[in-house]
C-alpha cells in the first residue's frame, strides 16, 4: 500500500490516548526573548526574516528547487484525521462512491485545523495550523490509491490566539500555503509549468515549488510516495504583485455565471457582493450585446478586465486545461481591484491533459458547446467580434515562432521541469504531445472565422 509505513495503523484504530510525545527540543516552548517591549517572547526557533511579517520574498519561499520538508503531527491529531476519514470515506483504499470532495467539504474534516510543526531549510515554524485540502485529489488519494499522501492547506498564524508567541508568523513573508498531493499528475510538473506560462504572458498564477514531504506522526514517519507541490494560496502577498491594491475582495467562484446566486461566490470576510451579482446579474446577460455591441463592450470593459481573462483563457485552451472553467468551476478566482473584477488562476493540475479531451474539444480551441446557458463568459465573449479577434490574436501569439509554447521553447521547459523532479514514465508522451500542439491549434485557427 502506498504513501504509509507498516507500522503506522490505519481506520479503524483507536483513539490515541493522551498526548503524544514531543519529538523536538523546544517543540511547544518559548525562549525568553522577547521580540520587543511588551510583546509576547518568541521561541528560540524565531527569525524575523524568514518567520516574521516581512515583506514577501518570493525566491526564498518558492526556489526553483525541489524543497526537503517535513511536517510534524501528535499521534493523537494524526488519527483524528485518519478517524475523520474512515468515518466520510470508509477504510482505506475502499473505493466509496460516496466518498467525494463535495461530501467531504461539508464535514468536520474539511474544517477543521490542526497544530502541527513545519521543518524545512534546516529551521521549524511552529504551532502552524494546518487542515485537509478538501477536494477529489484528497479523496480519490484515499480510496482509490489507499494513500495517506494527503493534501494540505496551511495558515501560519492561524493559532495564534493559542500560541500569541507566533503572533504574524508567516514563511518568507507568506501566511497561507497548500500543499498539493500531485493525486491528478503524475508527472508532477503540469501545474510547475503552466504556472510559469501564465505568468510569463501576463496572467496572475500563484508560485509553487516541487516538495518532497515526510509526514512524521508521533513516533512515526510517514513514506510518502512522489512529490507534493508547494503554493502560495491566492492572497495578499500575490495581489500585491499584480494589482493597484491587495485589499479588496477576493472570490473563489463556483459559479458557471449563467445566473448570479451568492453561494457561488461566498468567501471568508466578504460583506458585501454588489459587484459580482451586478456583473453576473446585469452587464454580462445585458441584452445590449446583441442590440448595441459597443455599449455592452464599455460595460463589460468598466466592470471586468476582459482581456485579462481573454489571455487566461487562451493559454488554458492551448495547453489543453481540462479543469478550467468551460469544463469545470471553482478552480480560478475573481478579485475585485478599486471595483474592477480581475480573473486569478488557481489550481493547473489539469493543464497538458489531452488524454482526458473528447471529440470535439480534443484539438479544438474554440469551446465547441460553450453557449449562453453553459458557460457564458467564453460563448459571450468569443460570439462578439472584436473580442473574437483579440482571443485569436492571443492565441497566435502563444505558438508564434517566439512565443511561450512555441513547440521548441514548450519542449525544452518541460524538460527543464522534467529533470528538476526526476525522471517519469509519462514524459514521452507529454512531450510528443507538446511538440505537435502547434499545429492543433494553427488547424483551428484556421478553420475559425469570427463573426
Amino acid at each position: 500500500m502506498s504513501g504509509q509505513k507498516s507500522r503506522v495503523s490505519v481506520p479503524g484504530f483507536a483513539w490515541a490516548m493522551g498526548a503524544a510525545s514531543l519529538l523536538l527540543a523546544g517543540f511547544w516552548g518559548c525562549s525568553s526573548t522577547p521580540t520587543a517591549s511588551g510583546q509576547t517572547p518568541r521561541g528560540s526557533e524565531w527569525v524575523e526574516s524568514s518567520h516574521g511579517d516581512v515583506s514577501p520574498d518570493a525566491g526564498r519561499a518558492f526556489p526553483d528547487t525541489v524543497r526537503n520538508a517535513t511536517l510534524v503531527f501528535s499521534a493523537a491529531d494524526w488519527n483524528r484525521i485518519l478517524t475523520g476519514m474512515a468515518t466520510v470515506c470508509g477504510s482505506l483504499g475502499a473505493n466509496s462512491a460516496t466518498c467525494t470532495g463535495s461530501r467531504l467539504d461539508s464535514t468536520w474534516v474539511d474544517t477543521t485545523w490542526f497544530d502541527a510543526t513545519l521543518l524545512t531549510d534546516g529551521q521549524e515554524w511552529i504551532h502552524v495550523g494546518v487542515k485537509l485540502q478538501s477536494n477529489s485529489d484528497l479523496s480519490n488519494a484515499w480510496k482509490k490509491a489507499g494513500s495517506l499522501k494527503l493534501p494540505f492547506h496551511l495558515t501560519l498564524d492561524k493559532l495564534e490566539d493559542s500560541w500569541p508567541a507566533i503572533r504574524n508568523q508567516r514563511f518568507y513573508g507568506f501566511k497561507k500555503l497548500a500543499l498539493d498531493n500531485l493525486y491528478s499528475d503524475s508527472s508532477f510538473v503540469r501545474h510547475h509549468v503552466a504556472s510559469e506560462i501564465d505568468r510569463a504572458f501576463g496572467v496572475p498564477a500563484p508560485l509553487d515549488q516541487l516538495v518532497k514531504l515526510k509526514i512524521v506522526t508521533g513516533s512515526d514517519t510517514l513514506a510518502v510516495d512522489g512529490l507534493y507541490s508547494l503554493r502560495e494560496v491566492p492572497a495578499s502577498p500575490l495581489l500585491a504583485r499584480w494589482f493597484s491594491s491587495s485589499t479588496g475582495d477576493l472570490y473563489h467562484p463556483s459559479s458557471d455565471f449563467v445566473a448570479y446566486a451568492k453561494a457561488d461566490f461566498k468567501d471568508d470576510g466578504i460583506a458585501s457582493y454588489a459587484d459580482v451579482k451586478d456583473f453576473v446579474g446585469n452587464i454580462l446577460h445585458s441584452a445590449s450585446r446583441t442590440a448595441t455591441p459597443a455599449s455592452w463592450r464599455a460595460a463589460m470593459e468598466a466592470a471586468f478586465d476582459v482581456s485579462g481573462f481573454l489571455r487566461w483563457l487562451a493559454v488554458g485552451a492551448a495547453a489543453a486545461d481540462t479543469k478550467a472553467y468551460g469544463w469545470e468551476t471553482g478552480s480560478s478566482y475573481l478579485y475585485d481591484d478599486g471595483g474592477r473584477l480581475r480573473w486569478v488562476a488557481g489550481d493547473l493540475d489539469a493543464s497538458f491533459d489531452p488524454g482526458a479531451m473528447t471529440g470535439a474539444r480534443k484539438s479544438s480551441v474554440w469551446f465547441p458547446g460553450a453557449t449562453d446557458t453553459t458557460w457564458p463568459l467564453i460563448a459571450d465573449l468569443l460570439a462578439d467580434p472584436v473580442y473574437c479577434r483579440e482571443y485569436k490574436a492571443d492565441l497566435t501569439a502563444l505558438v508564434s515562432d517566439t512565443g511561450l509554447l512555441a513547440p521548441a521553447r514548450l519542449v525544452s521547459r518541460m524538460n527543464a521541469a522534467f529533470s528538476l523532479a526526476g525522471s517519469n514514465a509519462s514524459t514521452t508522451a507529454l512531450l510528443d504531445w507538446a511538440a505537435n500542439r502547434k499545429d492543433q491549434i494553427d488547424t483551428s485557427l484556421a478553420n475559425h472565422a469570427c463573426p
